[in-house]
C-alpha cells in the first residue's frame, strides 16, 4: 500500500546522508573525549557500618534533640544512624573539621553544606548495613570524610544525650584511599555521545530530505505552468 512505510526508501535516505552522519558523529565522539579527559578526576571512598539490630531503651534528656521526630523508640537503629548521618549537625562538623568552605571555594557557609550533601551518598542494604560514600577530587580527603562520618556518630550520640546499652554501630569496612578515579568515565561518555549523535543524525537526515522534497514539489507547478505557455 502507498501509505505503508517503505524500508528501502528509509534506507536510501540514511545512505544518502551517510557522510553527514559520519562527520557529525566523529565530531561528537572526539569532542566528548577531549572534554572528558580535561574534566577533574573524582574519587569515591566508602565506609560501612552495622547498626545494632535491636534498640535498647532510649532515654532523651533533651526533648528538643528529637528534632521533629529524629528519634523514636519504635524506629530501628538503622533509621536512627541514617538520620544522624544526614543531619545538618553532622555536615556542620565535617565542614568545620576539613575546612570545606575553602576547599569547595564556597562564598557562603550554606553553599559548602549543600556541596557536601551532594557529594555524599548514604544507603542501607537489605541486610541492614549502612554505607557512607563520599565523592571528591582529592582521594585522601574523600576517605577521611567518609571515615569521619562514622567516627562522629558517637559524638553526636553524646551531644544528643542518647543513652544506649551498646555502641550504635560496629565498623565493618573503613574507607580506604581510592587508587582509581570514580569519574569521569571517558569510554562510557564516548559511547553515549556516539549513540546519541547517530540517532540525531538519522533524524536530521530525514528532516533535510523532507524539506528538500517540499521545495521540489513547490517548484514543479511553476515549471509545469511555464511549459504550458
Amino acid at each position: 500500500m502507498e501509505d505503508e512505510i517503505n524500508l528501502m526508501d528509509l534506507w536510501r535516505v540514511v545512505w544518502k546522508y551517510r557522510w553527514l552522519t559520519v562527520l557529525l558523529t566523529m565530531i561528537a565522539v572526539v569532542g566528548t573525549g577531549i572534554v572528558s579527559l580535561h574534566l577533574p578526576k573524582q574519587y569515591k571512598a566508602t565506609a560501612s557500618v552495622l547498626p545494632q539490630i535491636e534498640m535498647s531503651k532510649v532515654q532523651m534528656s533533651v526533648p528538643e534533640a528529637i528534632a521533629g521526630g529524629l528519634l523514636q523508640t519504635q524506629n530501628s537503629m538503622a533509621d536512627i544512624v541514617v538520620a544522624l548521618l544526614k543531619s545538618e549537625r553532622m555536615r556542620q562538623d565535617i565542614v568545620k573539621k576539613f575546612n570545606l568552605q575553602n576547599f569547595y571555594k564556597a562564598e557562603l557557609y550554606e553553599e559548602a553544606l549543600k556541596k557536601l550533601s551532594k557529594a555524599t551518598d548514604i544507603k542501607v542494604s537489605k541486610e541492614g548495613v549502612v554505607s557512607v560514600s563520599v565523592v571528591c577530587t582529592d582521594a585522601k580527603l574523600a576517605a577521611d570524610i567518609a571515615n569521619f562520618y562514622v567516627e562522629n556518630l558517637e559524638n553526636l550520640n553524646e551531644q544528643l544525650k542518647i543513652t544506649l546499652a551498646k555502641p550504635m554501630v560496629t565498623l565493618l569496612d573503613k574507607a580506604r584511599v581510592p587508587e582509581r578515579k570514580y569519574k569521569p568515565t571517558v569510554k562510557l561518555n564516548i559511547v553515549i555521545a556516539g549513540v546519541v549523535s547517530v540517532f540525531f543524525c538519522i533524524f536530521l537526515s530525514f528532516f533535510i530530505d523532507y524539506c528538500r522534497n517540499i521545495r521540489q514539489q513547490e517548484k514543479e507547478p511553476t515549471i509545469s505552468s511555464g511549459t504550458a505557455k
